[in-house]
């Protein structure tokens, strides 16, 4: 398995345009092919609250940071897994209480967080 990596903040190009970190592209790229609610090419009949009702924030798990079913498993650090190039079966061999659904969810999760705050996004 691959670690995860931290990637930087959104700089502006020379034509004035934004570079987006490699995390976000990744999940853009996710979206945009419908992955939202895919995984490696299945559809599933998950309902994307359904999903979302798998991810928790509880300030005494993971500082407060979204968390997958209060496993202490950060959404952030499983999308860096997949953002790194881990697939959901390597995530699922590596950390066995997780199901198939709870990576769908954290994916959901960004989408939906991207479109709630991509207005109000402050690019650097």
């Amino acid at each position: 398995m691959q670690t995860g990596r931290t990637h930087g903040v959104s700089k502006a190009t020379s034509d004035g345009s934004f570079d987006l970190p490699l995390q976000t592209k990744h999940i853009l790229r996710l979206e945009t092919r419908g992955i939202g609610a895919y995984s490696a090419g299945m559809k599933t009949n998950a309902d994307p609250s359904q999903l979302l009702s798998r991810i928790t924030i509880d300030p005494d798990i993971c500082h407060g940071k979204p968390a997958i079913r209060h496993l202490r498993y950060p959404v952030e650090s499983m999308l860096e897994y997949l953002a790194a190039g881990d697939t959901f079966e390597d995530l699922l061999t590596e950390f066995p209480d997780l199901e198939r659904e709870d990576l769908q969810a954290c994916i959901e999760f960004a989408a939906q967080t991207l479109k709630l705050k991509s207005s109000h996004l402050a690019l650097k």
